[in-house]
């Protein structure tokens, strides 16, 4: 249903800045029959009062929004990283569970064999994402910082060596 277009070219009054505008100026509600009439206030209104109410709302919420953060780096990493890879055109992702479990049962690099602190690992594709590495369980291990970035560098190398002429 749509306004009828003899209203198009009517002037509203804001119920906020009591500003006759014409209806373009302001949201349209829709009624469960599907009938759309227009908001009391105009957009511009209607904007700065939901502003303020988000910022009266916001300051309630971060505090908790950052404890949930806090005691929930699992899911965040594994979101995190499940989001990388859907982005870099993975079809097979990596349960939550699995996820943890990898971060848990592994403690040493899978590459140099260092002992690893919780805070220092990164989770590693064997066969890269853009090689069509998959984030599954099988291609993932637990890595240094140090042996990650080193194998970074060698697809980097890698890469550059097979697309040079010959």
């Amino acid at each position: 249903m749509e306004i009828n277009h003899l209203q198009d070219t009517a002037l509203r009054k804001c119920s906020k800045c009591f500003q006759a505008k014409p209806l373009d100026d302001f949201y349209l509600n829709t009624t469960a029959r599907g009938t759309k009439y227009p908001r009391p206030e105009c957009t511009a209104c209607h904007k700065v009062i939901h502003a303020e109410r988000f910022q009266l709302r916001k300051d309630a919420w971060e505090p908790k929004r950052h404890a949930w953060y806090m005691n929930n780096q699992d899911k965040v990493g594994w979101s995190r990283a499940a989001t990388r890879a859907r982005r870099q055109g993975a079809t097979e992702f990596l349960s939550l569970e699995e996820w943890i479990d990898l971060r848990v049962s592994t403690t040493a690099c899978h590459w140099c064999g260092l002992t690893l602190h919780a805070s220092f690992t990164n989770i590693d594709h064997v066969r890269p994402l853009i090689w069509g590495g998959q984030h599954t369980r099988e291609n993932l291990v637990l890595a240094c910082a140090n042996c990650n970035l080193s194998r970074e560098w060698e697809r980097k190398t890698a890469k550059k060596l097979r697309r040079a002429p010959r």
